[in-house]
């Protein structure tokens, strides 16, 4: 049951990010205009032990297909891409990390673009700052990923998953957490679902959880949020846990004692129908974690949060803190704690 609910659950939040946007501007403009839419100071990273599957062939050479007719790709990024595809991990952390907005860039079309920015001008003309406020959010995301994305050819936009799984294999935290969190399995906006059936994702699903576990090893607390979300169905990761309601339960507790009591982690209530002796259990787990992989220390909630969202997409889950700017990034191609 549990599993055929997340199923059912995941396509319909999966369909969300198109549709909202989509019924956001056709709710006061022309149907032609939108046609085209589609504690304490936290410890220094230590890096995740080796993933110990079988490592995978380097992924393909970044170049186009036969007739490919695309620009040359610009120095920055030729340079990132042949560090990557040498098998530099922080560099692959960091290409596709900067690839994952590039999913839904096709969604932000011209046309697109001009339709919200006619909602916002008969927005703003009516007195309707609130629906105007909204269409200028949305304008700003926009353009912001096609800015970001536009000079990454087709080609390369299809590999995040590709090299967010060669960074996870090689230990980079950040790139197991937005690999096994499923993060690059939607390669594009209209395209959402297509991932089922693509060995990318048999590939992941046979990865995912024996990275979060090495992460939690190697005492990275961002691998209890990453559980914390999939128990959650937050993730695509939810997909493939099995039902375990004592171990959920743990997770929860665990996630408070690296983190305290804060208000997003009290969003996130005991599993149902739980005993006593089960609730006792699962404490015990949570203390036995705490002590064993994390020396009982505290962190700081929105030094571990970076990972969790795309970037550009401003899809931090309600409720839950901004990540701290002071984070290590793979985005930003900041010096991270990887190999």
């Amino acid at each position: 049951m549990r599993t055929s609910f997340r199923v059912a659950l995941l396509v319909l939040c999966a369909s969300l990010l198109a549709a909202a946007t989509w019924r956001w501007v056709q709710a006061e403009g022309d149907p032609a205009a939108a046609a085209s839419a589609e504690g304490d100071e936290p410890s220094a990273a230590t890096p995740a032990e080796p993933h110990d599957l079988a490592r995978p062939l380097p992924p393909r050479p970044a170049t186009p297909s036969a007739g490919d007719t695309e620009a040359p790709l610009p120095p920055d990024i030729a340079a990132l891409v042949a560090r990557a595809d040498a098998g530099d991990a922080r560099a692959a952390c960091t290409l596709g990390t900067r690839l994952l907005p590039c999913a839904y860039a096709d969604f932000w079309s011209d046309d697109m673009l001009a339709a919200i920015r006619e909602q916002e001008a008969s927005a703003e003309a009516s007195g309707n700052i609130a629906r105007a406020n909204d269409a200028a959010g949305q304008l700003l995301r926009g353009t912001s990923i096609r800015r970001h994305c536009d000079p990454y050819p087709a080609h390369l936009k299809e590999r995040a998953n590709d090299y967010l799984r060669q960074a996870a294999l090689a230990g980079e935290p950040e790139a197991i957490v937005r690999y096994s969190s499923g993060q690059a399995l939607a390669r594009r906006a209209t395209q959402q679902h297509a991932f089922l059936r693509s060995p990318s994702f048999d590939a992941w699903r046979s990865d995912a959880l024996a990275l979060v576990e090495s992460l939690q090893r190697s005492g990275q607390p961002e691998a209890v949020l990453v559980r914390l979300f999939a128990i959650n169905d937050g993730s695509h990761l939810g997909l493939i846990m099995p039902p375990d309601p004592v171990q959920d339960e743990a997770y929860r507790q665990l996630a408070r004692l690296l983190f305290g009591e804060q208000e997003a982690l009290r969003q996130h209530g005991a599993p149902p129908g739980l005993t006593t002796e089960q609730q006792q259990a699962a404490a015990q787990m949570a203390k036995a974690w705490h002590r064993e992989q994390f020396s009982g220390r505290r962190f700081r909630l929105e030094d571990h949060l970076s990972a969790l969202s795309t970037p550009l997409a401003n899809d931090v889950p309600e409720g839950w803190p901004r990540p701290s700017e002071d984070a290590t990034s793979c985005f930003r191609g900041d010096e991270g704690a990887g190999p």
